[in-house]
């Protein structure tokens, strides 16, 4: 029988679409992502799909995930086996509170869980505006300072969710302008907002450490009849049962002497 396939969908907005050279270019994460986790699971079938919109609103997300899982089946089946969520940019740039935010997200990961599907939530990347700018006290840099809060706020939400199928990945302490070298910074961000390709490759290749360190942490514990995590490409170990190796007076004479009406059979003859 054909093995399940790995299917993971990237949900957001420009950040997820890939973004970048003012929009005359677009190079999405999940090709790294891709990558990363074939080379980790060579005989697991990995199948991504990406659903990023330019100045999506968090306020849309879950009707718009709604639209993509109609697309692919009815609703007693399963498209997605994890939906990796990214949002919140273009709400907080638009004031929106953190809480508000944070609903809108919740609300769809609540339906991707629903539909049977796990979540990996990413926490909202900083701006590329240096750290003192945003920390300043100065009138003039207070909005700035306001947006940096709000962020941080947001992202506590994010990582403080407590929920069966539900994982989240500190993106933004991972992969912050703060922290990166005149040179990351050049590489890595293509704009205030948005990244290069080889910021967005990087980006991938997170995202992929994350999940692959949540696939194997369930490795052990994978359920169901068509695991679609380690255990679906590494056969599992026979267990060993007591007296599975010892021989009987019985057996000696072969199969085809029953005199004493009963054969016997192990397990390992069953396997």
């Amino acid at each position: 029988m054909a093995q399940q396939p790995l299917r993971i969908l990237c949900f957001g907005d420009s950040l997820t679409a890939g973004y970048t050279a003012s929009g005359l270019s677009y190079h999405p994460y999940h090709k790294a992502l891709g990558t990363k986790l074939r080379e980790a699971f060579p005989g697991l079938q990995v199948e991504i799909s990406q659903d990023g919109l330019d100045g999506g609103m968090t306020q849309h997300y879950s009707w718009r995930l709604r639209n993509a899982y109609r697309e692919r089946g009815p609703p007693q089946e399963v498209p997605f086996d994890w939906v990796i969520i990214l949002g919140g940019t273009n709400d907080l740039s638009n004031h929106s509170p953190p809480e508000t935010i944070f609903e809108h997200l919740e609300r769809t990961w609540s339906f991707a869980k629903l539909r049977k599907s796990k979540v990996l939530a990413l926490t909202v990347p900083g701006v590329a505006l240096p750290s003192k700018a945003t920390s300043s006290e100065n009138s003039r840099d207070r909005p700035l300072s306001t947006l940096a809060d709000r962020r941080n706020s947001l992202n506590s939400l994010i990582l403080g969710y407590k929920a069966a199928d539900y994982h989240a990945f500190d993106l933004a302490s991972v992969f912050s302008y703060d922290t990166m070298t005149a040179a990351e910074r050049t590489r890595y961000y293509d704009d205030i907002v948005h990244f290069t390709f080889d910021g967005y490759n990087r980006m991938g290749e997170l995202v992929a450490e994350s999940l692959i360190n949540i696939l194997k942490n369930e490795d052990n514990t994978a359920a169901g009849p068509q695991p679609t995590t380690l255990s679906a490409v590494r056969p599992r170990k026979r267990k060993i049962f007591q007296g599975d190796d010892k021989d009987f007076d019985e057996e000696k004479s072969g199969p085809d002497n029953l005199q004493h009406g009963y054969i016997v059979v192990r397990r390992k003859d069953l396997d």
